[in-house]
């Protein structure tokens, strides 16, 4: 985390600013370790404010003790009032800090305002995708567990179709109702939309014939037509 939040400072003062503002979700988890989603745009479920001195997650009540344990350190985890902007306004003030790059890409412009209101004579820098660019770069540890996952992956697609023959139907292919194959579909999430049919993962058991290549047929009239974001059971 340590070095994160280096790259992070050295990436706000190639754009002339003494501090970070991390409003973006995926950003404010890499930075951080604060796991939360945001629901909507104007519903953040934290700030991450990075000085020179400091790295601050403020959040709500709800959430400040789940904050304070998954923060990784030296981040700390502080609660805000709202609204939200105009009390990080003030704690920017409070901090010192002159000029602060923001993501622009995920700050409303409601949001923008009300902090430029409260800071008083503090600029904001917007950074693009300066922020976002920082965690294509992968640490030792992070390479580390991808190939660890990607390891998993191929064990475990050599596991299910070890027995996979050219000609099997999938309720002949005895992997098909191990309790092996079940319990891992059942943790899928399938979006019809934004994949292929002969790339959607397939739970209900048919009589398909797999061909040479390993796929079942494309357009049998037996393929389960999940809906997107629908939770298999």
């Amino acid at each position: 985390m340590i070095d994160r939040l280096r790259r992070l400072r050295e990436a706000a003062a190639a754009v002339g600013a003494d501090a970070s503002i991390i409003t973006h979700p995926a950003n404010r988890r890499y930075f951080s370790g604060f796991p939360a989603g945001d629901h909507a745009p104007d519903e953040s479920s934290g700030i991450l404010v990075v000085s020179a001195e400091s790295a601050i997650l403020f959040t709500g009540a709800t959430n400040l003790p789940w904050a304070a344990g998954s923060v990784r350190s030296p981040v700390t985890a502080r609660p805000w009032s709202r609204p939200w902007p105009a009390f990080l306004g003030q704690e920017l003030q409070s901090l010192g800090v002159r000029r602060a790059a923001f993501e622009d890409r995920t700050l409303s412009v409601a949001d923008h305002a009300g902090i430029l209101d409260a800071a008083g004579e503090i600029q904001l820098i917007p950074v693009d995708n300066a922020f976002h660019a920082l965690r294509a770069v992968k640490s030792d540890e992070e390479l580390t567990k991808i190939a660890e996952a990607a390891r998993i992956t191929d064990a475990a697609f050599v596991a299910a179709t070890s027995d996979v023959e050219p000609g099997i139907s999938e309720k002949r292919w005895p992997g098909a109702s191990s309790p092996r194959c079940t319990n891992s579909a059942r943790m899928v999430r399938v979006s019809r939309s934004s994949s292929p049919p002969d790339r959607t993962v397939h739970v209900r058991i048919t009589t398909r014939a797999i061909d040479q290549s390993g796929k079942a047929s494309r357009w049998s009239s037996t393929w389960a037509p999940w809906s997107r974001g629908t939770r298999l059971t």
